[in-house]
């Protein structure tokens, strides 16, 4: 999988807010930043 820069920024900010909106617009790869964090 492409390392996408924001992962780490998502990565921090999940583990300091118990939510985390990701917006944009369709097809831009929001579900595919989320799910690894997610999995995690």
């Amino acid at each position: 999988m492409i390392k996408r820069e924001a992962s780490e920024t998502l990565k921090r900010l999940s583990e300091q807010f118990p939510v985390v909106a990701i917006t944009g617009p369709r097809k831009s790869g929001k579900t595919t930043l989320a799910l690894p964090v997610e999995l995690e």
